[in-house]
Order: structure tokens, then sequence, then C-alpha cells
């Protein structure tokens, strides 16, 4: 990985962090009944910053980004059945994952209709517990993170990859 592709993953693994952070402790405080409009409101902000960061990976490896994103949304049904699952003290990492689901899944999706992509990594964040070491590394199907996950998903490309159209 480059030294910019580095930093930059830094950098996003730092916006998806604080994001996640205000979230959480948002989520602490709001009446239970509140948590499904913060996760539908916010949700979008970690697709956005994704989609941004997306396109550092990629022109930085000498590539011309992404024109159009797949459209990324979070269903009720899913926020309701993910929000009723969590058991006591949980709602404030439910909340957290279910939001910071959008960037990751707006990175492994795009990862892979992306043809200059190569694929996406796991980027386990610095107090990863065992099953994100365990996950760190080229990523397979989906991001499966826990509650309270502060892990990424970054794409992967090789500097200047260009496709054959004849």
């Amino acid at each position: 990985m480059s030294k910019l592709h580095s930093v930059a993953t830094e950098h996003y693994m730092n916006t998806q962090r604080v994001l996640g952070d205000h979230v959480y402790a948002a989520a602490s405080v709001i009446p239970a009944g509140r948590a499904f409009d913060l996760v539908a409101s916010r949700y979008s902000h970690s697709v956005a910053l994704a989609s941004r960061f997306y396109n550092l990976m990629s022109v930085s490896s000498g590539n011309s980004g992404m024109k159009k994103f797949p459209h990324m949304s979070i269903s009720p049904d899913h926020i309701d059945n993910a929000l009723a699952k969590a058991g006591p003290g949980q709602l404030p990492g439910a909340v957290q994952s279910l939001i910071l689901s959008g960037g990751r899944d707006l990175i492994t999706q795009t990862s892979e209709i992306d043809p200059l992509a190569e694929g996406w990594d796991w980027v386990m964040e610095p107090e990863a517990c065992d099953y994100c070491a365990s996950k760190a590394g080229p990523g397979t199907g989906d991001f499966r993170a826990h509650y309270s996950c502060g892990c990424i998903a970054a794409p992967r490309f090789t500097e200047s990859k260009t496709i054959s159209t004849g």
C-alpha cells in the first residue's frame, strides 16, 4: 500500500470512528424509540464518507474514480429487526453498527463491480478484537461487523490499472 493510501485509509478510519462515536453517544441518551430515526438519518453520512474515500483511493492509483456508485439504502424492516435483537445495554452499539454498515457496504459492493478494483480489504482498528484480527486482510463476501466495531473496508487497486476494450 502506498504512503498516500495509508494516510487516506487512516483518515477515513478516523472520520468513521468520529461518526461512530457521535452516534454511540447519542444512542446512549435518547429514548429507545428514537434509535430508528437516528439510524435512518445518519446512515447516508457513512455512505457519503465512503464514496469520497473510494474515489480518493481510485484516483491516487491512477484511475478515474467511480462516476456512479451503487444505490445504498437501509430498509426500515432491517433497522427494526436489528434494533429488536439488541439486548440490554447493546442499543448504542447496534445503532453504531447499522450506521457504519453503510460505508462498509458501499466499499465492498463497489469494489466488486468496479473493473479497476482488485477487491477490498478488511482493515482492523488499532484496538481490534480477536474476531476482527482474524478477518483482517483481503475481504471476501459480506463485511459482518459486530456491535461497536470500528473496522473498515478499503478498496484495493494496483497502480494505473487499465481495462482493454478491444
